[in-house]
């Protein structure tokens, strides 16, 4: 498994120094991996004023933008004191996903990193539109970074649902335990796989009038396939046993649980699309193992979404990056 070569890490538009640009110092330490410390801004009331005078606009804006790449410069500085190699850019435009999906195409990073805030109370990420519409287009790997994590995860959980049958699954799966212990592998960190199991509400159909006798013996023979299933894909993985987790239940409760349970630094889910980009969703699973999650988290695309991706945008494949072997 090959070291991380480029990372792109979103910086904050509050020009502070936060939990992702710490994550990318330690990762490009570890592996080498030159940062592109970029941040992606739009100001909606200097745009207005290109209204009313062309001029003022273009001085605003300049005088917007050299803020901005003053603060990364320093930031840049500090990092390359560090031992870091460090490319900085300010792009502005809106909307802001795009601009970052080009930045993307462009430097075709193995990681893009950016911050996601905690809730005090209960510690669960929340978070913003950008990050959402990143989650569902990013085409790299996205390392959401929590404001309490660790400067490197130390404990690294591949969620993955083998509990669907198709090649297009499979590879889903195969892709996030790839994602997941490349970043294990940088960190140092153990890996783990976990599936979640929720087959009684599936038993229950088996019975509608509710017998009780039926249900049971449906969920456990279907308990065991779907372990069998995931021992088998474990087993392809080089998973060793004290680092399986077949855990019963809801997958987001237990998914998440188990997170807790473990102190997990890290979880790593596939995200999916349905037919035509306008409608692309996250998948139910995923989103709810999102909300539930109170550590970092790696999203992960399945392979062929480079296609859809390059046919919606209109950007050649070639230009788009490759995903990780």
């Amino acid at each position: 498994m090959s070291q991380y070569q480029r990372i792109l890490v979103i910086a904050d538009n509050a020009l502070r120094r936060t939990p992702a640009i710490e994550r990318a110092a330690q990762l490009a330490k570890a592996t080498g991996a030159e940062l592109h410390l970029c941040l992606f801004d739009h100001h909606a009331g200097i745009a207005a004023i290109g209204t009313v005078s062309e001029e003022v606009m273009a001085l605003a804006k300049a005088g917007f933008l050299r803020e901005r790449e003053e603060w990364l410069a320093d930031e840049a500085a500090a990092l390359e004191a560090e031992g870091a190699t460090v490319r900085t850019d300010v792009v502005w435009g809106k909307p802001v996903h795009e601009k970052v999906i080009g930045k993307v195409a462009e430097i075709k990073p193995d990681l893009v990193i950016k911050d996601v805030h905690a809730e005090s109370a209960v510690r669960r990420l929340l978070y913003t539109p950008l990050d959402w519409q990143l989650m569902r287009l990013c085409p790299a790997p996205l390392l959401l970074v929590n404001s309490q994590a660790h400067p490197l995860p130390q404990r690294v959980i591949a969620s993955v649902d083998t509990g669907v049958i198709g090649e297009d699954a499979e590879a889903l799966n195969d892709q996030v335990v790839r994602c997941a212990l490349q970043l294990a592998l940088q960190c140092n960190a153990s890996l783990h796989l976990a599936h979640a199991f929720d087959g009684l509400t599936t038993a229950a159909a088996v019975d509608p009038q509710g017998d009780g006798l039926l249900i049971s013996e449906a969920y456990e023979a279907l308990r065991e396939s779907r372990k069998e299933r995931f021992d088998s894909f474990a087993a392809r993985h080089g998973v060793p046993e004290d680092h399986k987790h077949f855990i019963d239940g809801p997958c987001a409760e237990a998914i998440g649980d188990l997170a807790d349970v473990t102190a997990a630094d890290v979880v790593a889910v596939g995200s999916v699309y349905r037919e035509g980009l306008e409608r692309l969703i996250l998948g139910s699973s995923a989103e709810r193992i999102l909300h539930r999650l109170h550590c970092d988290v790696l999203v992960v695309k399945p392979p062929e979404f480079i296609h859809v991706l390059a046919e919606h945008l209109d950007i050649p494949e070639e230009l788009l990056p490759p995903f990780p072997a």
